[in-house]
């Protein structure tokens, strides 16, 4: 789906950052078990051949590491070995996908934003088919995906299976806020109120780090071999 999307969006007249933004934005639905919203990443650029750049909008660290918060350890089991991981809001930092993204292809793509992520919205409303691999990533995650009974991921009282069809309409509310406010909306404005709020005291994170949130744009590192 997120190829699709890419392709769609270069056929409609945009460059390779819309297509990369599009694509990026769909996968939060495609390949929910490996990004999301509250992500972070890095993106590698360049234009008309000039020097390449990176866009730095990786995750930041709470400043508050106080504990007592809402952090449980558990265990993923991938036949030869077993990774910890951390969940629970406790474990959530400072998310830069929404902001670098989203800066990305302000001040490198050519279309408009909405028609950028009018793919992202389709398939997280009307729903992506899981296919064997992603059912195969979803029984290893499952501790994760069915922490607090959430039952975005259940069907029928077990989790989804290979065929069935996932829909998020939530996120693609969320995608449409995004188009109308702007992610100033998420890191400093009402809809902040919204996440502080939900995160309540089980989480690390407060206003500030979301308000003091940057995406930095850098000069990557280069080597002759």
């Amino acid at each position: 789906e997120a190829s699709l999307a890419a392709a769609s969006i270069l056929k409609q007249g945009g460059n390779a950052f819309d297509a990369a933004v599009g694509a990026v934005f769909v996968s939060m639905t495609s390949e929910f078990s490996l990004t999301g919203p509250f992500g972070g990443g890095a993106c590698v650029g360049m234009e008309n051949n000039n020097s390449p750049f990176v866009y730095d909008f990786f995750v930041d660290c709470p400043v508050n590491l106080a504990n007592q918060k809402e952090f449980k350890e558990v265990s993923v089991n991938f036949g030869k070995t077993t990774q910890k991981f951390h969940i629970g809001k406790g474990s959530i930092a400072v998310p830069g996908n929404i902001a670098g993204l989203l800066e990305i292809q302000k001040n490198h793509g050519v279309l408009a934003i909405d028609k950028v992520l009018v793919h992202a919205i389709d398939y997280a409303h009307n729903g992506v088919t899981i296919n064997q691999y992603q059912a195969y990533i979803m029984n290893l995650i499952k501790p994760i995906l069915t922490f607090e009974q959430n039952d975005l991921f259940i069907r029928n009282g077990s989790l989804m299976k290979e065929g069935d069809l996932f829909k998020n309409v939530s996120f693609s509310s969320f995608l449409k806020m995004l188009l109308d406010r702007g992610c100033e909306y998420f890191y400093n404005g009402s809809g902040l109120n919204d996440i502080i709020g939900f995160l309540g005291n089980q989480s690390c994170l407060s206003k500030n780090d979301f308000i003091n949130y940057r995406v930095h744009k850098r000069e990557p590192i280069s080597l002759e071999f």
